[in-house]
């Protein structure tokens, strides 16, 4: 009885984190403090014009299933708007424990290894591949990534910022989109994207 007790807990507990982590689209305006916050661009996956008309910053999750499908249905798109001066996009990468191999992967992103978005699309497409491994190394050599001991300490730092601004923010879940400090939370669809780029960019 004792065990059925605990069973039964144990599957509620864990629907409602996976509830929260993975929560539905959803928008918001954000309060001016909170857009100074997000408008920190201290990661390494940061691409195009610091001066582009906007802004995108996204929390993300290298082994999140709800970021790797935003990736696929945005990623062609955050590549045009980057080359034509309309983006400026980073990416901030938030660790969870329960994603085995999140951490070893972002330390392991450099600015030789990065230098465009391909990097973090060959993360997200591979996924369903990698997230099955055992081993961290095998990871690694899967998505051929490598790193000094100095960025990796670089890394750490970049994620323990990231993590403190999701926090601070109160976000609930990844992935989570501020678009010139306007929030979406969810795995939006290209179109819905593209007419909110379109939107801020007038």
């Amino acid at each position: 009885m004792r065990l059925a007790i605990y069973g039964t807990f144990f599957t509620v507990a864990l629907a409602a984190v996976i509830f929260i982590m993975f929560q539905p689209p959803s928008e918001q305006i954000t309060a001016s403090s909170s857009i100074d916050m997000i408008h920190n661009k201290n990661s390494v996956l940061s691409f195009g014009d610091q001066d582009a008309p906007v802004s995108i910053v996204e929390y993300s999750s290298f082994q999140c299933p709800n970021c790797r499908t935003l990736h696929e249905n945005t990623g062609s798109l955050l590549k045009e708007k980057i080359a034509d001066g309309t983006v400026h996009y980073t990416f901030k990468h938030v660790a969870f424990e329960h994603f085995a191999f999140d951490n070893v992967i972002f330390e392991h992103v450099t600015e030789e290894n990065s230098a465009d978005l391909e990097t973090v699309s060959h993360i997200f497409s591979s996924q369903p591949a990698w997230s099955n491994y055992s081993d961290a190394a095998d990871v690694l050599k899967d998505l051929k990534l490598n790193s000094p001991a100095g960025e990796i300490d670089e890394r750490q730092v970049e994620m323990e910022q990231a993590m403190w601004e999701f926090e601070e923010l109160g976000l609930r879940g990844v992935p989570t989109m501020f678009i010139n400090g306007r929030q979406f939370s969810g795995s939006y669809d290209e179109a819905f994207i593209r007419n909110i780029i379109e939107e801020e960019s007038r």
